[in-house]
């Protein structure tokens, strides 16, 4: 494995200097204003999201299927991928144990959030939660917050987990249905949220 790490650092331009280049050239056009989100149609899922979550834990009576499980998976997963302004792929990959430390705050230091005099910094690290999971392509990790409004949805999705075909194997925490061992696709979550709030001007830059 050493040795192959090694040849491919050293042939790392050679084999991959042209895909580089066109990966940089996309990024810098995504970077343009006219590639950007309209932040109306931005502010509008966020509503949608966190309206539609909470309507779903106010019925406490309905009997959970997969079309319920999914649904609200949809919304926690663009919620979270809105928050963080991620790639739709990434927050949708996280996993169980990745979940529990964030939730048990594994990654928060608590000699160091005694020292926070900010009361608004003191309300944040209260109200989120900090996962981390491997970023794409690479070995460093990187930070998913969790907003408030997202917590309790995540806990009703763990408890329903039993009752809507998820295999007992499945290590993720947006876990597809129908027993399989894969996590749900970001991008599909997202554009079935998207599809469902009416009058976005450019729904299509919110699904990346």
């Amino acid at each position: 494995m050493t040795k192959f790490l090694d040849a491919l650092h050293l042939q790392w331009d050679f084999i991959f200097y042209n895909a580089q280049v066109h990966c940089e050239a996309r990024q810098e056009g995504l970077r343009k204003p006219t590639a950007m989100p309209d932040n109306e149609d931005v502010e509008a899922l966020r509503s949608f999201t966190v309206t539609e979550m909470n309507l779903m834990l106010d019925r406490p009576y309905d009997l959970w299927d997969d079309s319920l499980f999914v649904r609200l998976r949809n919304l926690i997963v663009c919620r979270v991928t809105l928050f963080n302004a991620r790639r739709s792929g990434e927050p949708a990959q996280l996993t169980l144990s990745e979940w529990t430390d964030a939730s048990h705050g594994a990654w928060i230091d608590p000699e160091l959030t005694d020292k926070i005099e900010d009361p608004q910094e003191r309300l944040l690290l209260k109200d989120m939660k900090l996962a981390y999971q491997a970023g794409k392509g690479s070995r460093k990790l990187v930070p998913v917050l969790f907003p408030k409004d997202t917590l309790e949805p995540v806990s009703k999705l763990l408890i329903e987990r039993t009752n809507c075909n998820i295999h007992p194997d499945n290590i993720y925490l947006f876990p597809n249905t129908q027993n399989s061992l894969d996590h749900a696709s970001g991008y599909h979550c997202l554009r079935a949220v998207v599809k469902e709030v009416p009058n976005l001007k450019k729904p299509h830059l919110l699904i990346a």
